[in-house]
């Protein structure tokens, strides 16, 4: 269960679904994605290197990685709007 993680296991976990969409294609738009933890209570996403990233508390953090758990695709902005977006799909197998 996502909620008995560490902040630290979370962002591995985010940031191994991340390098696996770069790698596939299957989110379009990555480059040097990543996630990681930033010490505290928050974790950094970067989709693209050059943008900065978006910081995540733990609860928005549990929630993204219980999506992409679930089979979806997207961004973190896409498990709110779920099924509204093209980008939300969910991975075959």
């Amino acid at each position: 269960m996502t909620d008995e993680l560490t902040l630290r296991e979370i962002a591995r976990r985010l940031n191994t679904y991340l390098k696996r969409f770069e790698l596939t294609q299957a989110l379009a738009g990555l480059h040097n994605a990543g996630a990681y933890y930033m010490g505290g209570a928050r974790i950094r996403l970067t989709y693209v290197s050059r943008d900065g990233g978006t910081t995540l508390s733990r609860s928005k953090a549990v929630a993204y990685l219980a999506w992409l758990d679930a089979g979806h695709v997207g961004r973190h902005e896409a498990r709110v709007t779920v099924n509204a977006h093209a980008s939300t799909r969910k991975l075959d197998g």
